[in-house]
């Protein structure tokens, strides 16, 4: 009896030892992000996957000066070398936009800035101001030739669109290679997750209303699709602004 029960004691010890939980918040990509992980490096996983999605935001992002992207986008229509971390981002995503037609466009950024999002100058511009820019929106005009890119003078890409879900694929990748087999990433509202909880359930996202405190829906994650997790998601946003109200719908398909 002593024996059984010396067993089982060191089975919860083991247990315990390799689900230790490392919660990590920060922001990142103008938005706030929270990992967590179990496993018995899991402080050592969510180091990592914090600085990885901090490079790769210094590399991407369309408002910092010193990114590869910002480089590019205020080059004057000049040839620039970019990173190959960023050249691949940019030519899966132009893939996309090919691909959907222009649903997807990573060149819409001087037309969205018009509204004032990044910048928090929140302003609703006029038809003659977004019928100007237009002709900059135009991904078909992007020369990537390996590390080199070049943009026409005003144009402005921007790939926020995917810089989040590439970071958690990346992210989950690095986090794997320490042994992390239990893992859920918010990176801004695009939810990663490595396996299933520690207690084998499945992980649970709830989708929070847009009008209302109440959830919407609950997604348990047990999707695959050729071997791999994902959830697609179609949600509507509702933004006040002036004396008008939008109604956006956003269509994400995050990599799980």
């Amino acid at each position: 009896m002593k024996k059984i029960i010396a067993t089982i004691l060191t089975s919860f010890l083991i247990l315990g030892c390799t689900n230790k939980k490392a919660e990590n918040y920060f922001e990142s990509m103008n938005t706030f992000m929270k990992v967590q992980c179990y496993g018995e490096n899991a402080e050592e996983a969510n180091k990592v996957a914090q600085k990885y999605i901090g490079e790769l935001e210094a590399t991407i992002s369309a408002t910092k000066p010193e990114s590869n992207l910002y480089k590019a986008n205020h080059a004057n229509g000049n040839q620039v070398e970019i990173t190959q971390q960023a050249a691949d981002l940019i030519n899966f995503t132009l893939d996309i936009c090919k691909k959907t037609d222009g649903a997807l466009n990573c060149c819409l950024y001087p037309v969205t800035s018009l509204w004032g999002f990044t910048k928090k100058q929140y302003k609703v511009p006029s038809d003659e101001e977004i019928a100007r820019l237009m002709p900059l929106t135009d991904f078909n005009n992007v020369k990537l030739n390996g590390t080199k890119i070049q943009l026409l003078p005003g144009m402005m890409l921007d790939l926020g669109a995917v810089g989040k879900g590439f970071a958690g694929d990346e992210a989950a990748k690095l986090m794997k290679e320490y042994g992390i087999k239990s893992a859920l990433l918010d990176l801004g509202g695009n939810i990663q997750t490595i396996g299933k909880k520690p207690d084998g359930s499945d992980w649970t996202i709830g989708i929070k209303s847009p009008f209302g405190k109440s959830p919407i829906g609950i997604l348990k994650i047990n999707i695959y699709f050729n071997g791999e997790k994902f959830i697609d998601m179609n949600v509507f946003y509702k933004m006040k602004m002036a004396k008008n109200t939008f109604i956006f719908l956003m269509e994400e398909q995050v990599d799980l």
